[in-house]
């Protein structure tokens, strides 16, 4: 091993060294955290595609509801109504 380095110094003194070994680990280090921030973005926009279904279902679910009750309200309407008309039927003589 020389005791210069490339940069024309003394290899364990070499500032210029120190800070080239010093960017490589930061470079790393960035590049470690910009895959990571990948990843979270990636798990963040599926989350938000969940969601997004979610919300949709829900909506869908509420409108379902809503019919259902309708038609139950439909339903006990018209069963009501047959009501009165066997009633008035009784009344009649038509119907027993």
């Amino acid at each position: 091993m020389s005791l210069e380095c490339e940069h024309g110094q003394l290899a364990r003194a070499c500032n210029i060294c120190e800070y080239e070994r010093e960017i490589a680990e930061l470079t790393a280090r960035v590049e470690e955290l910009e895959a990571a921030l990948a990843e979270e973005r990636q798990r963040t926009r599926l989350s938000e595609a969940v969601i997004r279904e979610n919300e949709e279902l829900t909506k869908e679910n509420m409108r379902l509801t809503q019919s259902r009750d309708e038609w139950k309200r439909i339903a006990m309407e018209a069963k009501a109504r047959v009501e009165d008309l066997l009633q008035d039927m009784r009344e009649i003589g038509v119907a027993e």
